[in-house]
C-alpha cells in the first residue's frame, strides 16, 4: 500500500499538463461550484442576522450586537479574502498588487482574531449572566468597552505579526 502511495506522489507525467500552477478547467469549474454559493450565502446570510438584529428593537441586546460584530467580520472576509485567494487558488497567480497582497493578510489576520476575540466576549457575557444572575448585565458602556478591546488585541495581533 505505501509503495503505491510513493510511486503516485513520484509521477510527473500528470503534472505537466497544468501550465504556470493552474488547476486544470474541470478542478475550476468544480471549485467555482462551490466557492460562488459560499460567498453569495455567507454574504446574504450576515446581511440578514445584521438587519434583523438592528431593525427590531426587541433584538437589541449585548449578545447579540456580538453577533452583529462577527457578522461583520465574516461579511469582510467573505469579501475581501475569499474571491481573490479563490483566483490566486486556480490561477496559480498573483496578480493584484503588493498593496492588495498586504491589506489581504491583514484582512485575513483581523478577521478571524476579531472573531475569536468576539466569541471570548460572548463567552464572558455569558458566564457573568449566568454566575451573578442579572445582578451585573453588562451596559452598552461595558459593551463599547469590551468591542474597543477586541479592535485593540486584532491591531496588536497584526502588528506582532508584522513584527516577526
Amino acid at each position: 500500500m505505501m509503495a503505491e502511495y510513493i510511486t503516485l506522489l513520484n509521477r510527473t507525467e500528470d503534472f505537466t499538463e497544468i501550465p504556470d500552477n493552474r488547476m486544470s478547467e474541470r478542478d475550476t469549474f468544480f471549485w467555482s461550484c462551490l466557492y460562488i454559493p459560499l460567498v453569495i450565502l455567507s454574504n446574504l446570510a450576515n446581511f440578514i442576522v445584521i438587519w434583523i438584529i438592528l431593525s427590531q428593537k426587541s433584538m437589541r441586546k449585548v449578545t447579540n450586537y456580538f453577533i452583529v460584530n462577527l457578522s461583520v467580520s465574516d461579511i469582510i472576509l467573505t469579501t475581501f479574502n475569499v474571491p481573490s485567494g479563490f483566483y490566486y487558488m486556480t490561477q496559480g497567480n498573483w496578480p493584484f498588487g503588493d498593496v492588495y497582497c498586504k491589506f489581504w493578510n491583514f484582512i485575513a489576520v483581523a478577521s478571524m482574531s476579531t472573531s475569536v476575540f468576539t466569541l471570548t466576549g460572548i463567552a464572558f457575557d455569558r458566564y457573568v449572566f449566568i454566575i451573578y444572575l442579572l445582578l451585573f448585565a453588562f451596559g452598552v458602556n461595558v459593551l463599547r468597552q469590551m468591542l474597543s478591546l477586541v479592535f485593540m488585541f486584532t491591531l496588536i495581533m497584526f502588528c506582532r505579526i508584522r513584527s516577526e
